[in-house]
């Protein structure tokens, strides 16, 4: 059972009693027991597992206020926002120094420009944290201040990082220091303008999830070799990088559960049958539909897309443990009984093609105990 998570703030109340007063004394009284109650210490206990996060958007009220802003989350997601400069708050730090000092397993997450996420880390840093404690970074900064920043921060601290996140900031390149982050599980690249991911990559063996969607990574060399080293990755989300074929590397991901490919104009998925133990493969938007292709004069003829077509099913149709397949929106008019080999396909989304009735009733027949929408 979860621990239910919460965030004390503990008032020290006293009884006030005055003498008769006229009521105008009496609401002054109040007034000014009210403010210096306000003001006394505050006692601040946080649990295990707690998730403290320090950003820079705190929301349209909050977003021309200086300070900085803490959220205190618990797992029914109710938060308290406290209001605090970090290094002029010793409630908050105290509360922090005392959890990173314990073996109390708890988070921190950081939003913000370079300069914003700087001052907190060299402050965390020069506590000593132990394993306890995993930092979660979101940047939004430039070229510049992120390659200075990757640098900086695997001196820091490369053992508590377990998250980052360097999504939209139009990026062209990741220093190879994104190899020293060795304890990452969370890394997300996408909405960029990446050509080639670092070799450095390999490094990062505690990678679960990765987000490489929306860059140009066309180039036969864009994904490294040395990605296949990244045997504990569970997801790959590649969709929108301009991909033809997958990969080699990719094929040597044996973990992988979901691999998104969508919006790539593919020409065939060898050795994808290597993943076996892939339950949830996206192909939307990819232009499958042999007509299509043949207007958009990818191709010669109509007979060569035909053919791929037909490749890219039975490709997938060797996937023994698939159970989540997405074709839509790829203007299909029919698909090879082929697919009728996914005996554990449990969702098909057609959608978004040109399905005739009686096509629709033979796939269904095919796969009689699958979920397809048309």
């Amino acid at each position: 059972m979860k621990r239910i998570l919460f965030l004390t703030l503990i008032l020290a109340a006293t009884p006030i009693f005055y003498a008769a007063e006229e009521p105008r004394g009496l609401k002054r009284k109040a007034e000014e027991a009210q403010l210096e109650e306000s003001q006394r210490p505050r006692k601040i206990q946080l649990l295990p597992n707690t998730k403290i996060i320090f950003t820079q958007y705190p929301g349209l009220k909050l977003i021309n206020n200086p300070h900085l802003f803490a959220k205190i989350l618990n797992q029914t997601n109710t938060e308290t926002v406290l209001n605090f400069i970090f290094n002029e708050d010793p409630d908050i730090r105290n509360a922090i120094e005392n959890l990173i000092s314990s073996w109390v397993p708890f988070s921190i997450k950081l939003e913000g420009n370079t300069e914003y996420l700087n001052q907190i880390i060299t402050h965390l840093a020069t506590l000593n944290p132990g394993q306890n404690f995993k930092l979660e970074i979101q940047v939004r900064d430039n070229q510049q201040n992120v390659n200075q920043f990757l640098q900086n921060l695997a001196n820091q601290l490369p053992n508590n990082i377990s998250t980052l996140n360097l999504s939209g900031n139009g990026l062209r390149t990741i220093p190879e220091s994104i190899g020293n982050l060795t304890q990452l599980t969370i890394l997300r690249l996408d909405d960029n303008q990446l050509t080639t991911i670092p070799d450095s990559i390999g490094n990062l063996t505690q990678l679960e999830y990765l987000n490489l969607f929306d860059n140009p990574l066309s180039d036969e060399n864009a994904i490294p070799g040395s990605m296949a080293n990244l045997q504990r990755l569970d997801t790959l989300q590649l969709g929108s990088s301009g991909l033809a074929y997958l990969p080699t590397p990719i094929t040597n991901l044996t973990n992988l559960t979901y691999l998104g490919l969508s919006n790539n104009l593919l020409v065939g998925l060898e050795n994808i049958e290597q993943l076996t133990n892939l339950q949830e493969l996206d192909l939307s938007d990819c232009l499958l539909d042999p007509q299509s292709r043949l207007d958009e004069a990818y191709y010669p003829n109509l007979n060569q897309c035909i053919n791929q077509l037909d490749t890219i099913i039975h490709q997938i149709a060797e996937l023994n443990n698939l159970e989540s397949l997405d074709l839509s929106n790829n203007k299909l008019i029919y698909l090879p009984d082929v697919i009728g080999n996914l005996k554990n396909l449990r969702k098909l989304n057609l959608q978004g093609n040109n399905f005739s009735q009686e096509t629709q009733n033979e796939i269904q027949g095919w796969l009689p105990t699958t979920r397809i929408k048309f």
